[in-house]
């Protein structure tokens, strides 16, 4: 440890040499140095000899010297001796630094004067700045999250970020491309700038194609591409970055389930840009949420359009979708039931799908309900439904179990009308035993009642008959009949 200086010895002169901040005293009439510290040598720059030689506007920046003449003439005026404020000075070289005063009214040498210490505080203006600007930086996160959280539309919501970067990074425009995989294209969707924050995409074109090119394939490997005028040495992306008033360029990817969806570019016209970290951290919250948000939009996208084949499929449809519990009881019944046999949503709701069926039907049918509680589908066999006017339908159908789906809950069974299909097919069989039945021995009777059955149940009418005339034209015998439901001769 060195020794410690006595400086009961040391005149007047050196203890003012030994201040560790500038000092010095000046005249109050001409403004002129009078005297002047080691301190305020190595502070400014100048040497003792010049010193003693310049007035305080010397030091002073000339903007701020109709300030400092203000000053002077307050001093002269005030009642206290002591005074102290902010100011800003100025070095031999021209730098420009702020600085706190102390100073107090003195006579030096008969002569009015101040006596005046004078303490840089850019470290801690800068300090100050700094935190400021990172409290601003912090704000600007926090309402960037806000407001994309709360905005469902993530265009609109982009618009109000860009506002906030235009504001919190001073930069001259902002913009969003974005990039479409399938038709291999990229398209500006937002963009901002600081002379007209209501801007939009009418009358700012496209970045130039060669700057374009330029980064779009750093951006698509997921890099943040940052450039800087001076620093390019291509010719001709150095004539496009002048023409196009450019000094910073900052472009940062954004990707949506590993793919690039486009990417948000940042301009400044004015100055080249040395982006901190706070300011990085900044915009990569914002690719970040914005990713998240397209991703968002994307799903709810697939889940509209789901929505709509699922409404094309069951309101326009002709397929009849219903839902019945484990006991056949109707949950939920397509409005193609009305249209194809006569029954609305509000008439089945609620009712047994087994009231509605053919009684010959009805025991395999609850057979396959129960088996479909066990399986995953199960395919049925036509089976006979009852029209709404009392005639009978062919429906087939495939039977799901949902059971333990959510907002499902119960048998889904997708079945479709076939009865001109099942008709054609009887017929054919009709035909058939109608030609068995002539050509077999035995009793042409049994053989005409089992035909005059099915021709019945084919053409849905109530009765048949077969009458045969006699040889000698008397009168005519029944030879085979078949009702629906009546017995006996009914002509």
């Amino acid at each position: 440890m060195s020794p410690i200086l006595d400086a009961s010895s040391l005149s007047e002169d050196h203890i003012f040499d030994f201040c560790p901040h500038p000092m010095w005293i000046y005249d109050l009439e001409t403004l002129r140095f009078l005297k002047v510290n080691n301190a305020a040598l190595q502070q400014y720059g100048f040497t003792k000899g010049r010193f003693l030689h310049m007035t305080l506007k010397a030091i002073r920046p000339k903007k701020d010297i109709a300030k400092l003449e203000m000053a002077i003439e307050n001093t002269k005026k005030r009642k206290d001796t002591y005074k102290e404020g902010f100011f800003r000075h100025k070095k031999k070289d021209g730098t420009v630094f702020p600085v706190f005063l102390k100073s107090n009214l003195i006579q030096y040498k008969g002569r009015p004067a101040e006596l005046v210490i004078a303490m840089d505080i850019s470290d801690t203006m800068e300090y100050e700045k700094r935190l400021l600007s990172q409290n601003r930086l912090f704000q600007a996160i926090s309402d960037m999250n806000n407001n994309l959280i709360r905005n469902p539309d993530w265009l609109k919501a982009l618009d109000v970020c860009f506002t906030l970067l235009l504001e919190t990074l001073k930069i001259h425009r902002v913009y969003f491309f974005q990039s479409d995989s399938k038709l291999d294209r990229i398209t500006l969707m937002k963009i901002k700038t600081d002379r007209d924050p209501k801007s939009d995409l009418d009358g700012y074109p496209a970045l130039p194609f060669p700057l374009l090119q330029h980064l779009i394939g750093r951006l698509r490997k997921g890099r943040v591409f940052s450039m800087n005028r001076s620093k390019v040495s291509e010719p001709n992306l150095a004539e496009t970055l002048e023409t196009e008033c450019l000094k910073s360029l900052l472009a940062l990817p954004v990707f949506s389930s590993g793919t690039f969806r486009g990417f948000i570019g940042l301009e400044d016209h004015e100055t080249e840009r040395k982006w901190t970290k706070e300011e990085v951290q900044l915009l990569n919250t914002l690719t970040t949420n914005l990713s998240h948000l397209i991703n968002q939009s994307d799903v709810l996208d697939q889940v509209k359009n789901s929505e709509s084949r699922f409404k094309n499929l069951v309101l326009n449809g002709t397929d009849l979708i219903s839902i019945v519990d484990t006991d056949g009881i109707y949950l939920y019944a397509s409005p193609s039931f009305d249209n194809q046999l006569g029954y609305s949503t509000h008439d089945l709701m609620e009712t047994c799908f087994f009231d509605r069926l053919s009684k010959d039907d009805i025991p395999r049918l609850r057979k396959a309900l129960e088996m479909v509680q066990e399986v995953e589908h199960v395919e049925i066999e036509p089976f006979r439904f009852k029209h709404s006017n009392g005639t009978w339908k062919w429906i087939e159908s495939i039977w799901s179990n949902y059971l333990a789906t959510p907002h499902i809950q119960g048998i889904v069974m997708n079945s479709r009308d076939i009865t001109e299909r099942m008709r054609s097919k009887l017929k054919k069989e009709l035909w058939l035993d109608l030609v068995k039945a002539f050509g077999k021995k035995g009793s042409l009777r049994d053989g005409l009642d089992t035909i005059m059955e099915k021709l019945v149940e084919v053409c849905e009418i109530q009765a048949a008959e077969v009458w045969l005339k006699s040889r000698d034209g008397a009168k005519f015998n029944l030879l085979g009949q078949a009702s629906g439901g009546k017995s006996g001769e009914l002509f």
